[in-house]
């Protein structure tokens, strides 16, 4: 990368910029979001000209503005905006080399190098073995698992981010639990108090021995039947059942609880 001198422009939209920006500043490169890197100085008396960017559907016509310019590399990566990108490169790399994607992980490196950023590189490679160990438990128990900003995911599409090793090891004997008692888990998003939750096919009912459990009926069916279809309802010491009334068209097929057995 040539850095001898550099400028950094900030765009008024995160869009696609149109082919007059990169005639204005040729080799111009987005460095993250709306931040642009220009590997030179505007020309005396431009320092503070805005370029224009792209036509935008709601904005109209928008510009980049000049936020910094420096000579070298040391300068460039001591500015908060490259800093950021470079970070977010470093976790890439660590969720590439998690993942087993050795070639985009190293097409990551060579760009941390470009910007003489081999700690981020060393960085990445020692956060990526713990990911690669919660991956490998996690995937054992059958949960559905990604990496996603250099944190391991849970669900599909991802409800929540794992936040230690402990974590994974939680989810992990979750998943364990769920499939030794053949029971569907979806992940929820985290509450308000940060803790993991998921949605399970289980209820709690009242027992009073015997054979059977009886679960109480909220609302009747509109006419006496052998069967009833009904849906479960949360009460405050447990579930209650209340009668459907009416199906989809019947050209829709519906699976009934408990779905496992399907």
């Amino acid at each position: 990368m040539n850095a001898e001198r550099w400028t950094l422009y900030l765009a008024e939209v995160d869009s696609e910029p149109e082919p007059t920006f990169h005639e204005a500043l040729p080799g111009a490169e987005r460095l993250t979001g709306r931040i642009w890197l220009y590997p030179g100085h505007p020309a005396p008396g431009q320092e503070k000209r805005p370029v224009p960017f792209s036509a935008h559907p709601v904005y109209g016509k928008t510009y980049a503005r000049p936020i910094a310019m420096g000579e070298g590399l040391e300068e460039l990566r001591a500015h908060p905006a490259v800093q950021e990108h470079l970070q977010a490169l470093a976790r890439t790399y660590a969720s590439y080399l998690a993942m087993g994607s050795l070639v985009r992980a190293e097409e990551v490196a060579e760009r941390l190098r470009a910007f003489g950023a081999e700690e981020l590189v060393r960085q990445g490679a020692e956060e990526a073995e713990p990911l690669q160990r919660q991956l490998a438990l996690l995937k054992a128990s059958g949960a559905p698992v990604g990496i996603r900003e250099g944190k391991v995911v849970v669900g599909n599409p991802p409800a929540f981010a794992l936040e230690s090793p402990e974590e994974a090891e939680l989810v992990a004997k979750t998943y364990a639990w769920a499939a030794r008692e053949r029971v569907r888990l979806v992940p929820l998003p985290r509450d308000g108090q940060g803790r993991i939750r998921f949605a399970a096919d289980v209820f709690a009912v009242a027992y009073e021995g015997g054979d059977e459990i009886r679960i109480p009926l909220v609302r009747r069916p509109r006419q006496a039947s052998k069967s009833v279809v009904v849906k479960l309802v949360r009460r405050t010491n447990g579930v209650a059942a209340e009668a459907v009334r009416g199906f989809p068209p019947p050209q829709i097929v519906l699976f009934f609880l408990p779905h496992n057995n399907d």
